[in-house]
């Protein structure tokens, strides 16, 4: 893997132009880059005479390659986390969405088969009310058989009344006349004196028969008279029943007619709805199949997501590590690393010196200083904070922040923070006032915000000289951060901060 490292150090200990250098794999650069770094350290990153060292300067061009690449890669990584977990969620949604259609299609399913069993009892009902409805309209038109055979016969009684009628009259006329008779025969009696009062005895026994015949005429056509009326009513109320039984085998007949046709409905229904239950278990089968993709996918991505820091960790490990080695070359390193550096040490003395100045003046107080209480300020988005040092930083900052941000056009960014990543008072272009607009409150109203993000965090505990670290904003731009630690009587109270883009290579 090294065949390449002789001819590097032998170019490099001539000092030949960095072109003829042969020409080093992605691969092998990796591996080998702390073992260049102890040989160009064992011969010398510079030559009396030299300024730059070709070997060493190779070497930090390459790490500087590193540490972008691997916050790139960290960067994407923590985006593809975010959008795993968003996909794992959206995933979850899903999968309880497809258990609950499944839940859904299995009730659907199972009603459409109760349906399918109340449409066939329905049927099977209408079936039986139409052969019931058939008896009855059977015994209907019995019924109204027998109700005209009846009326048929009160008519006839009606007809025999009126000939006894008739032959009651001819009775009583009959009657009538043997009375005048027997009365002209007592009359003819009595004149014919002695001889005739036998005569005149007939006489009169036929008159009283006359007479009882008369009153029997009489019985006769009053007892006539009532059964014709009440012929005349049975015939009547005969004929509206039958009238009413010839309604109701009407009816009866029509309910045959809609019960034929509710049960071919019913049994049409039946159909449908076996073809629905069919349908539904179909659908269950194809939501079951579903549910259980949408499950496999969530398990992938759930892996996935579980996956993801491991190689998030490597990526920051070797990011880390190029750091590291970057540090070891950096005074081979392009020379706005060198100056920013410089420029943020100095600032970070200057933060600690004027704020021990103003504890020594009595303007704040060490306690103050490092107040970590942070107080929520109600209805910010962004959230925003206050501690009992923050008035006086807005006062006394800006003049060490401004200049080193003016003098170094390169920088985004050039200001201090606590050790709990609190920016108490950013730069001006940073404290703008907050507007409602959520996507530009965030990236120009930072002042008094509160940040934890990896970057920030090893900023913010480090007290090394200096540290010097890659990272992505959330913009997409690829960043340096250079920060070195402010002290203040002796304790670590934060760091100063400078972010800048990548040099510009030709």
């Amino acid at each position: 893997m090294l065949d390449w490292l002789p001819s590097c150090l032998a170019l490099a200990a001539v000092d030949a132009p960095f072109a003829a250098w042969p020409a080093v794999g992605a691969h092998a650069a990796g591996g080998a880059l702390l073992t260049l770094v102890a040989l160009a350290s064992r011969i010398g990153l510079r030559r009396p005479g030299q300024t730059r060292n070709a070997l060493a300067a190779f070497i930090a061009g390459r790490l500087e390659r590193i540490m972008l690449g691997g916050a790139e890669n960290s960067f994407f990584l923590d985006r593809l986390k975010a959008k795993t977990s968003q996909d794992v969620d959206r995933a979850r949604q899903i999968a309880g969405h497809a258990d609950a259609i499944a839940d859904t299609t299995r009730q659907i399913a199972d009603g459409a088969a109760r349906a399918r069993d109340v449409a066939a009892r329905s049927r099977q009902e209408s079936e039986r009310g139409s052969a019931e409805i058939a008896l009855s309209l059977g015994r209907f038109q019995r019924a109204r058989e027998r109700a005209a055979a009846t009326a048929h016969d009160m008519r006839t009684l009606q007809q025999q009344a009126e000939t006894i009628q008739r032959i009651a009259d001819v009775i009583g006329d009959i009657a009538m006349q043997t009375h005048l008779l027997s009365l002209n025969a007592s009359i003819e009696s009595a004149r014919a004196g002695e001889h005739g009062k036998g005569f005149a005895v007939v006489a009169q026994e036929v008159r009283a028969l006359a007479h009882r015949a008369r009153d029997a005429s009489k019985d006769i056509l009053v007892s006539l008279q009532d059964v014709h009326e009440q012929a005349d009513r049975t015939a009547g109320a005969m004929q509206a029943l039958s009238a009413e039984v010839d309604q109701g085998a009407e009816q009866a007949e029509a309910a045959v007619g809609v019960l034929g046709r509710i049960g071919q409905l019913a049994a049409d229904a039946e159909h449908e709805i076996e073809y629905i239950a069919g349908m539904a278990a179909t659908h269950v089968d194809a939501t079951r199949l579903i549910s259980d993709a949408v499950q496999a996918m969530l398990d992938g991505l759930a892996h996935t997501e579980s996956e993801l820091p491991k190689a998030a960790d490597a990526s920051l490990a070797q990011a880390d590590v190029a750091e590291e080695l970057f540090d070891a070359t950096i005074d081979q390193a392009d020379p706005l690393h060198l100056r920013l550096r410089e420029a943020a040490m100095r600032a970070a003395a200057a933060v600690g010196a004027q704020f021990e100045r103003s504890i020594d003046d009595g303007r704040i107080s060490l306690d103050d200083l490092l107040d970590r209480a942070y107080q929520s300020v109600p209805g910010t988005r962004p959230e925003k904070f206050r501690t009992r040092y923050d008035s006086y930083t807005d006062e006394v900052l800006p003049a060490i922040q401004e200049p080193v941000l003016a003098a170094n056009p390169e920088a985004a960014f050039a200001c201090s923070m606590d050790d709990g990543g609190y920016f108490g008072t950013h730069n001006r272009a940073f404290s703008q006032p907050l507007t409602g607009d959520y996507e530009k409150d965030v990236k120009v109203s930072r002042s008094k915000r509160r940040l934890t993000d990896r970057t920030i965090s090893r900023c913010a505990a480090s007290t090394r000289p200096y540290l010097l670290q890659t990272y992505k904003r959330d913009t997409g731009e690829t960043m340096y951060d250079v920060s070195a630690p402010v002290m203040v009587k002796g304790r670590h109270w934060g760091a100063f901060r400078i972010g800048y883009r990548p040099p510009v290579r030709p």
